[in-house]
């Protein structure tokens, strides 16, 4: 197949998917808590999940109050504010991956200084974690110093459209930049929740101008796909649109609504907020009457109890206006949607207008501003996918890597083929004898001994290929030829016959 034809097929593929109304990639800015819309738990689920929050937390303060070791009480402190993060982390439509300092950190894994990153490294262990399936750094709000802190999960599991559409693309712009330029690959990846990376790499030194013209010629590629892709300021990110975007979403509402899935879920919010009163006036009259028994050596220490108290019931009236005002925002939120629906004018648009105008209703309530202080407002969520380019030139450093790893890979996996000749399977099979292994071994050790002689003696005479303070060295000499006793203690323990 020439290239043109497979630019074409490739081409063909995207614009296919483009213009299925059917495909839906709005999910891959959904995390996985809210891709499968949830049933609001009954009455009995609602008490039972507020039992169960009592006891966990009843128990975890007791575990606190008996700890006499300080940093056992922190590790416990820790993990009750960590489950506190966990219980709602990827349920709200603003959360992203974090990005910023402390998150590189976690995502490299290591000590370095985020100066002396070099961005290959970074992005490559971004793919990386996320081929693995292993936990990322997300947006955790802000500390009490105002600093961003990361909270740690994994990553969205991307839905069947997301990953084909990744695919397609991934494609069509490998196929059509190597029209002009030497891409050796290219990566796609989701970077924050809007965003995907398109890390291209070429293996030619990659400067200013040629990151430029690749991006105009990248622009071009992507003007004959999407319509009026628009490219920001910094001309790095391009907005992608296609036609079956938010569908899943906009159904979803339909559905619910027309369904009359509104007024039962209504009914058990009414019952849930009798609840709350009620157990509101029981706590009332618990603390009430708490104070009435309460007997302080002196006038001092019962007005302190008093104050305490008052504050307390103050604190749990404060929460459950708050939840009464958050109910009736929600049951606002259907309202309009219906009204939408009615008139046919529901787009994705409108809906993440609605949740927007939703959160900053509750978040500038007079009473939630007074209990938790002024919070963020996040910018209104944008629904369309971003791309954005990174060109990053293929350094001698990487081609070290790349072609040293196969190689090694290969030979590891010639080495323990030989291994098969000792399953009981093959020991029917084949006729041999400890010498023909020792032989194997022998033939094995000299071929690793050539190479030792060999580059030992090249950086005997190339000294400045020597990295210094390099601890491969010295714990190296401890392990050659197996004489690190536990090597030898490690085999003598698995041994069963022989010498």
């Amino acid at each position: 197949m020439t290239d043109t034809t497979k630019l074409m097929k490739a081409k063909n593929n995207l614009l296919e998917f483009i213009e299925d109304e059917k495909s839906d990639i709005f999910m891959l800015l959904r995390t996985e808590e809210h891709q499968t819309p949830k049933n609001p738990p009954t009455l009995e689920e609602y008490i039972e999940m507020e039992e169960k929050i009592k006891k966990e937390s009843k128990e975890l303060s007791e575990a606190i109050s008996k700890t006499t070791d300080e940093k056992e009480m922190q590790q416990l402190m820790a993990k009750q504010a960590k489950g506190l993060i966990y219980q709602n982390l990827g349920r709200y439509k603003n959360d992203r991956l974090l990005l910023n300092d402390n998150g590189i950190k976690f995502i490299l894994d290591n000590d370095e200084e985020i100066n002396d990153i070099n961005n290959n490294k970074l992005y490559s262990s971004l793919i990386k974690r996320y081929a693995q399936k292993l936990e990322f750094p997300w947006d955790g709000g802000l500390d009490e110093n105002g600093d961003i802190y990361p909270s740690f999960n994994k990553y969205p599991k991307l839905r069947s459209e997301v990953v084909n559409f990744i695919s397609l693309l991934k494609q069509y712009l490998l196929v059509s930049m190597k029209e002009k330029y030497n891409i050796l690959t290219l990566d796609i990846i989701p970077d924050s929740q809007n965003t995907l990376l398109a890390i291209f790499t070429l293996g030619n030194k990659v400067n200013e101008q040629i990151t430029k013209e690749a991006n105009e010629f990248f622009q071009k590629k992507l003007e004959d796909i999407f319509e009026n892709p628009f490219i920001d300021k910094t001309s790095e990110h391009y907005l992608l649109r296609i036609k079956g975007l938010g569908i899943s979403e906009i159904a979803q509402v339909k559905e619910f609504t027309n369904s009359g899935g509104i007024h039962s879920e209504l009914e058990i919010m009414e019952h849930i907020r009798e609840h709350r009163k009620k157990e509101y006036l029981k706590n009332v009259k618990f603390y009430t009457d708490m104070l009435k028994d309460a007997r302080g050596e002196n006038n001092l220490q019962l007005k302190d109890i008093k104050k305490w108290i008052e504050n307390l019931i103050e604190t749990m009236k404060i929460d459950l206006e708050l939840q009464e005002f958050e109910d009736e925002v929600y049951k606002g939120e259907h309202l309009q949607c219906k009204k939408l629906i009615k008139n046919n004018e529901l787009t994705l648009d409108a809906l993440l207008q609605i949740d927007y105008e939703s959160e900053k209703a509750i978040k500038e309530h007079p009473l939630r501003v007074q209990k938790y202080g002024r919070e963020i407002i996040e910018k209104k969520f944008d629904p369309n996918i971003k791309i954005k380019t990174v060109f990053i030139e293929r350094s001698k450093r990487m081609r070290f890597e790349t072609v040293a790893e196969k190689r090694l890979n290969n030979i590891e996996k010639s080495i323990a083929t030989f291994n098969n000749f000792l399953s009981k399977t093959n020991v029917a099979n084949y006729d041999f004898s400890k010498d023909d292994m020792i032989g194997i071994d022998e033939r094995i050790t000299k071929a690793v001994n050539t190479f030792r002689l060999n580059y030992e003696q090249f950086f005997a005479s190339n000294p400045d290929k020597t990295v210094n303070k390099n601890s491969k060295i010295e714990k190296f000499k401890k392990n050659i030829d197996g004489t690190d006793p536990l090597i030898i203690k490690n085999i003598k323990d698995n041994m069963k016959g022989g010498d």
